[in-house]
């Protein structure tokens, strides 16, 4: 089965689409996650004491 060179171009541009889409969520995840592994660490390096 052979892929027509327009389709493959249309694919790729609808995943280019795609990840413009994501990467707002993609970085607030992260930041999220960033801020979480800080303040477990924080938390581990006190031993869970306020």
């Amino acid at each position: 089965m052979k892929i027509s060179p327009r389709f493959s171009y249309i694919s790729c541009l609808y995943r280019l689409i795609h990840i413009r889409l994501f990467l707002p969520y993609l970085k607030n995840a992260v930041s999220v996650y960033i801020e979480v592994k800080i303040s477990m660490n924080k938390v581990l390096d006190t031993g869970g004491r306020e």
